[in-house]
Parts: C-alpha cells; structure tokens; sequence
C-alpha cells in the first residue's frame, strides 16, 4: 500500500468520527424538542410523529455504524481489519436505504397534513413516495445481498459492478428528485393558501433547510463513481460519501422537526407578550382595548369555535385550520370577528 493510501492521512477516520457525533447530536436534540412539543405541550402526538420517531432510530443505527467504522479504522488501521470494515459498509448502506426511505416519509407524512385533500399535490405527494419507497428498499436489500450471504466476505460470487452502479445513480437520481419535489411543490400551494405572513416566513425558512439537503442530496452523486481509483484508495472516496449521505439525512430529521417548534417558540417569548397586555402603553380606553384585543388575539392564536373548535399550535396545525375554514365556508376573518363579539 502507498503511502497515499494510508488510513491516518487518507481515510480520515476522524472526520467520520467527529461529523457522526455532531450529527446525532443534532439529531437528537431537534427530535426531542419534536416530540416534547407533540406529546406533552399540545397532546397531539400523530403518525407522522411515529414515522419521524422511526426515522430517528435508523438514523441512529446508521450513525453508529459509521462511528463504528471510523473507530475501527482510527484504532487499527485499515489493512488489519479490512474484512471487518467492509463488513460494516455493506450493513450500513443497508441502513442507509433505510433511513433515507424513512426521512422521505416523515416529510411526505407532514406535506400529506397539510395539504388541501382532493389536490393534485397531494396526490403527487403519496404516488412519488410510494415509488420511491419501493425502489429504495428493493435496492437496499439487492446491495446487502449482493454477494449472497453478507457476512461471506470472502465470496467472488457477486452481481456485476456495472448494473450496480447504474441502479445507485438511479437512486441517487429519485432521491434528489425527491428532495426537490417536497421541496418545491408545497410553495404552489403556500403564497395562495390564508396563512398569517409569520406562518408563511416560518414555512418558507423550513423550505430553505429542504433546498439545502437537495443540494447535498445532488453533490452526492460525483462520489458515486469509483471507477478512477483501486485497492485502499476507494476507501478515500467512501469517507466523503459516507459523511455527505448522514449529513443529507441529518438535516431532513432537523427540518421536519423544526415544522412543529412554534408552540415552544410562544412559550418561551409568553413572558413579554403577558407584560404587554397587563401594561398597555396607550392612555385611552381605546388604546387599552386595542392592546388587549391584540393580546387576546396573540394568546388565543386564532381560536375557531364553529362547527368545531380548532387551535392552531403550529405550522401544520395552522393550515389545516386555513383549510376547514374553506371547506365550511367560513374564512379567517369572520372567525376573528367571532372571537372579538365573544369577548365584547
């Protein structure tokens, strides 16, 4: 082996090491202030909080996998324990497809929420999915068992390189189309639904994280090919691939998770919204109504009593309440004018 192709220069190990750490971290904490918000502030813990919790999971399989190689590789170096380290890559592509079909439908599962029934949106959303979901799958298991038994690593019985390599830029290729079509189909619906301009800037910024990981899901691609370097060297290659493909699963976990913090976001500011309505700064009792009303209306959060009684509590939860109002007829501001005749 050249000197090129040494672990300590080459393979990094620590690059995967630190950047699997950050990233469950990361992961960890936006998830958990998920389902905090879910299950215990609103009580309104929901499937697409399931799939995201199933999402988090193989994350965390798939991230210790990853730290579980560039330890082996840091501690021993690569040629030692190159059947050992191999072994570990098949399992975690593996789970790769896995977590990846998983972030999928935790996204598919909110935009599925929130998106008026009966669009084509919608269904775009489930058949797009659906597809995505049997490919990948399908393809995980053909990587795990390319060469029969897994834990054969000896085994030359294997499926040929080229048919390989072509259905993993298939993949990656439906993976990026996929990032982008969550990404950009819910603004045709967004810029003409009935959202307060706050919901439309916090929705907006939570698209911004989906365009960055369908960037990284498309820089991803170049990595695949490995056919210009041989032996150790490929292992170069696969440090970058494997540090690219978590941090594009990492940030999609981050950015569902984002979509339902409004609640502790409110929570947390409540203190300066209360000073306001117990010291309003206007001298009239018209001001003093004026900042109360706004204060009943900040704290209230568009509470609809109808037909049916709705509290927006987050992002999601404040489209679907734009959508039943269209659907009963009523709109947004005849709900308010209600909450004001209430109060008088």
């Amino acid at each position: 082996m050249s000197k090129s192709g040494t672990p300590g220069v080459n393979i990094r190990p620590d690059v995967i090491i630190n950047n699997s750490i950050a990233m469950v971290i990361l992961a960890t904490i936006f998830v958990s202030l998920r389902v905090y918000v879910r299950a215990i502030m609103i009580k309104s813990f929901g499937y697409d909080d399931w799939i995201l919790l199933a999402a988090y999971i193989s994350f965390i399989v798939l991230s210790s996998l990853s730290l579980a190689y560039g330890s082996l590789v840091k501690a021993n170096g690569l040629e030692p324990v190159i059947d050992q380290a191999t072994l570990i890559l098949v399992f975690r592509s593996f789970f790769y497809s896995v977590d990846m079909t998983m972030v999928k439908l935790a996204l598919a599962a909110f935009y599925f929420k929130v998106l008026p029934r009966d669009t084509w949106q919608r269904h775009v959303v489930v058949i797009a999915t659906g597809l995505f979901t049997l490919y990948t799958i399908t393809l995980g298991f053909v990587f795990l068992f390319q060469c029969g038994n897994p834990m054969d690593i000896e085994s030359t019985n294997c499926l040929p390189d080229a048919p390989l390599l072509a259905t993993s830029w298939t993949q990656a290729s439906l993976n990026a189309f996929m990032d982008w079509l969550l990404t950009l189909l819910p603004v045709t619906i967004i810029f003409k639904a009935q959202m307060s301009k706050r919901t439309k800037i916090s929705v907006i910024a939570l698209l911004g994280l989906g365009v960055l990981a369908s960037v990284i899901s498309v820089a991803r691609m170049p990595l695949l090919h490995t056919g210009d370097v041989t032996g150790l060297d490929t292992y170069v290659r696969v440090t970058t691939l494997l540090v690219v493909s978590n941090w594009e699963n990492c940030i999609g976990l981050m950015a569902i998770s984002l979509a339902a913090l409004r609640p502790l976001l409110r929570k947390i500011t409540k203190g300066s919204t209360y000073a306001t309505a117990q010291y309003p700064t206007g001298n009239t009792k018209h001001s003093s109504m004026k900042q109360y009303n706004k204060s009943r209306t900040q704290k209230s959060q568009i509470e609809v009593q109808t037909t049916f009684q709705v509290q927006a509590e987050s992002s999601q939860e404040e489209i679907e309440l734009m959508r039943r109002s269209e659907e009963t007829k009523y709109t947004v501001d005849v709900a308010k004018e209600q909450v004001r005749r209430d109060m008088v």
